[in-house]
């Protein structure tokens, strides 16, 4: 490990390390120290008259001291040799030939030999001490470097993020200039991170062949360590190698496992500074990172497997909500790209005569681009035809797999695309289209990434699939609803009809709510609205089961309750019994007279003509099919004419975000508020409903408003009591209010009325029913009341009548009385002018009729 770019081991080697780093210099010192010893010899020769070698001795422990050994023995040399002939005679005549000169000359001499053996023994252990202290600080630095580097490559997650750390932290453990980490990729090598000294960047990646001259390309090519010592050798051996200034190189592989990824070089300005030691923490490095590769590869690849897995799963819920094919064929379009990684998507389905394969839509693509494959003749041979034809996924990761005249190819190069990938779509053997994927780079379409492309199309399929079987179940569902929905309402005198049936919007399947009116009897109609609880097919085939089961047992049975009793018995005894409610009303015309069982249902809705409404509480038993035994409760009330009452289903008053409790009260509030006939209600209550807000569930309503029957005609069928006779006088007087009869009229009228029904109630004798009528009509000024019963009348001056003046007191208020007695009963038929005219003949305005064996006789 060099000290350059180290502060901290130049001061070291400053302290402890000689001054004087070249040998020529160090000679050139003790040369100029041994004259300087040899001048100051001559100068003390001059003083004392006799010849020293001691300041000779001092200049080679000088010279010791700033030059080394090189110059201690350089002043020997120089002193020695010159002072042999300058300080015993300055005169330039040699030691040698005087024996005592030369002793002392060789003693010194042998002094300076031992000063200098002393000197380089000392100088020896004091280097050897600094080398020591620096090797130790460049070991200290280079443990503290590869400890940086494992904690860098255990937090590195990302390939990108490893070669950093490689790139970076093994420069500073090697105390290299620069390094470079590079990954094979195919025939390539990849250089995907190179950094200098300093830690930053040098250059941007690059892309190499493996048989590229260099050591980074060798190492990686050969997988072993390769390395160069001198700057010679590595121009000879590498001339593609970037590092022209530098003096020696070291490379060395990354192997996962027993596969080279990889290589890293690192350049050194020094030659020889591939030291064993710098080898083996490279080989270390490179072991480590290639650890760290695999620990990152398995994460991207992690990563990766839960990004699509998080993309498939948004894509599947996508498709969930989808429940016809267009919006299948939308999703695929709008998230394809994103969820499969492709560049272009295109989606075709099988056409609705089953002989072409139809461009459903694109994305990634120009509409233009795609024209030749906007319909494809299943009988064409093609990529797109085949793929559905053998209902096997291809995948092509060039295009020179396409015959030539595939008009994919035609489109793809259009597109710029390079790979494609075609899959069926639908679920086992049934295949409803293809789905295309293209890419503008080329793909290798590894065996992962066809399994995820695979899988993505494998959801859409399944989608595609769900949604045309929805579809045609819907239509199916449709269809029985529709015929079990009354195609039309009867038509009713004094009743006017309104219905709607609102299907779910969007997501939401055919329910089981339907609705029915239609007469029960003269003068009667049923109103019924009931849910089944499901949805499709199965809800509609029950929900006609209910409606003709109910019309069925209507037919037969008068009381609500009995129909509805015998509605739950047939339910319940069903292998698979169905959740079924209803509300079951029916309304006697004549005497407004309304009778309803609420089985479950929510409660009907009575709006009053002065716009007053109230929920009809009564009437209420468990749903159909839960307990057919439970004693059930007809619940009766008086609907007067104008009024309006309203039958629905849940789907109506029900929110997701609020209590049942606010949606009926909605209705009620809006109902009340309405001033006009059902058809203007119902509209208004759906709008005021469904404001701005999705409907969740099927809505059925029907609404039926009493109408006054014409102004000129009043009909009535009452019960043969006291009861019936006052509820006949207050409908008769305000009947007669209404065509603007002068009170005196009225009086008589009414009077005449009472004393005719009277006595249809009274004298009456073996009523087949006990009811009478009376039918009031105007033609005219001329009003004509007839009251009728089903009995035979006493005879006239019975021992048991007590009521002898009827007929003279009808006769007596009214213009005409006839009275006819026939097989079936007796008719009162009485006249009166509304403007008080009299008749010509009032005497002959008073018959009565007998029956004979002919027929019936005036009398």
């Amino acid at each position: 490990m060099s000290s350059y770019g180290h502060a901290g081991l130049e001061r070291l080697e400053r302290r402890l390390g000689p001054r004087t780093r070249g040998r020529a210099a160090s000679i050139a010192l003790g040369a100029v120290l041994g004259v300087a010893g040899v001048a100051l010899g001559v100068l003390l020769h001059v003083v004392t008259s006799g010849a020293s070698y001691a300041q000779l001795v001092g200049a080679i422990a000088l010279a010791m001291v700033l030059g080394g050994v090189s110059a201690a023995v350089a002043a020997t040399v120089v002193g020695w040799g010159v002072g042999a002939f300058l300080l015993e005679n300055p005169d330039w005549q040699s030691v040698f030939a005087d024996r005592t000169e030369f002793l002392r000359w060789s003693t010194s001499l042998l002094a300076a030999a031992v000063v200098v053996g002393v000197g380089w023994t000392m100088r020896r252990g004091h280097e050897r001490a600094a080398v020591a202290a620096v090797e130790a600080e460049r070991s200290r630095r280079r443990l503290e470097a590869i400890q940086e580097l494992t904690a860098s490559l255990s937090a590195a997650v990302r390939p990108a993020d490893v070669a950093e750390a490689l790139a970076g932290g093994v420069v500073e453990a090697l105390g290299a200039r620069s390094g470079s980490f590079g990954l094979v990729e195919g025939a390539d090598l990849v250089v995907v991170e190179s950094r200098g000294g300093s830690g930053r960047s040098t250059s941007s990646p690059v892309r190499m062949p493996l048989g590229a001259r260099t050591p980074l390309a060798a190492a990686a090519r050969q997988g072993h360590v390769v390395w160069v010592e001198r700057r010679a050798e590595l121009v000879r051996a590498f001339p593609d190698a970037p590092s022209r200034d530098a003096a020696s190189v070291l490379a060395v592989p990354v192997r996962r496992g027993a596969d080279v990824i990889g290589a890293m070089a690192f350049a050194f300005r020094e030659s020889g500074a591939v030291t064993l030691e710098r080898r083996a923490v490279a080989t270390l490095a490179a072991e480590l990172g290639g650890q760290a590769l695999e620990r990152a590869r398995l994460y991207e690849l992690e990563r990766l497997e839960a990004e699509r897995t998080g993309r498939l799963q948004s894509l599947t819920a996508a498709l969930a909500e989808s429940l016809v094919p267009a919006d299948v064929a939308a999703i695929v379009r709008e998230q394809g790209i994103g969820t499969a990684g492709a560049d272009a998507v295109a989606i075709h389905l099988v056409s609705e005569s089953g002989e072409a394969l139809e461009l459903e839509g694109a994305s990634g693509v120009d509409a233009t681009g795609l024209e030749p494959l906007a319909r494809v003749p299943l009988e064409r041979s093609g990529a797109v035809a085949t793929a559905f034809s053998r209902g096997r996924a291809s995948f092509h990761p060039t295009l020179v797999t396409l015959a030539s005249d595939d008009p994919l190819l035609a489109s793809a190069e259009e597109e710029g695309l390079l790979s494609v990938a075609l899959f069926p779509l639908g679920v086992s053997r049934r295949v409803h289209g293809v789905l295309l994927l293209g890419w503008r780079t080329a793909q290798a379409l590894e065996p992962a990434d066809r399994a995820f492309a695979g899988t993505f199309a494998s959801q859409c399929g399944q989608a595609l699939d769900r949604a045309i079987r929805y579809e045609s179940e819907r239509t199916i569902a449709e269809t029985l609803q529709q015929s079990v929905l009354p195609q039309a309402l009867p038509e009713v005198e004094g009743v006017t009809f309104a219905a709607r049936y609102l299907p779910g919007e969007s997501g939401v399947d055919v329910g089981g709510d339907w609705y029915d009116a239609f007469s029960v009897a003269e003068g009667r109609i049923a109103l019924v609205v009931g849910d089944v609880v499901g949805k499709g097919v199965e809800a509609a085939a029950t929900m006609g089961q209910l409606r003709n089961s109910l019309r069925a047992f209507a037919s037969e049975h008068e009381d609500p309750a009995e129909v509805v009793r015998r509605l739950s018995s047939m339910v319940e005894a069903q292998v698979d019994a169905p959740f079924a409610t209803l509300v079951y009303l029916v309304l006697d015309l004549h005497d407004r007279r309304c009778r309803y069982v609420v089985a479950g249902h929510p409660p009907p809705l009575l709006v009053e003509s002065s716009g007053s409404a109230r929920y009809l509480e009564d009437g209420r038993t468990l749903p159909l099919g839960v307990d057919a035994d439970v004693v059930l409760e007809v619940a009766e009330t008086t609907i007067e004419v104008g009024a309006t009452v309203v039958l629905y289903t849940d789907g109506l008053v029900e929110r997701r975000d609020a209590p049942l409790d606010v949606g009926l009260e909605l209705v009620r509030e809006t109902a009340g508020s309405v001033a006009g006939g059902p058809d203007t209600l119902v509209d208004h209550v759906l709008r005021r409903v469904f404001d701005g807000t999705e409907r969740y569930d099927d809505v059925a309503i029907l609404a039926a408003r009493l109408e006054p029957v014409g102004a000129d005609v009043l009909d009535l069928r009452l019960p043969a009591d006291r009861d019936g006779l006052r509820q006949m006088r207050t409908q008769l007087g305000a009947w007669l209010g209404e065509l603007g009869a002068r009170p005196e009229v009225r009086h008589d009228v009414l009077l005449a009325a009472w004393e005719a029904c009277a006595n249809a109630v009274e004298h009456a004798q073996g009523p087949a029913s006990a009811t009478f009528g009376l039918h009031a009509h105007r033609d005219g000024q001329l009003l004509r009341l007839r009251v009728a019963d089903s009995g035979r009348w006493r005879a006239p001056g019975s021992a048991t009548t007590d009521r002898g003046l009827g007929l003279p007191l009808m006769r007596g208020l009214m213009d005409r009385v006839d009275v006819v007695h026939a097989a079936g009963g007796t008719v009162v038929v009485l006249e009166r002018q509304l403007d008080g005219a009299q008749p010509a003949d009032r005497s002959r305005a008073s018959r009565v009729f007998a029956d004979t064996p002919a027929g019936t006789t005036q009398s």
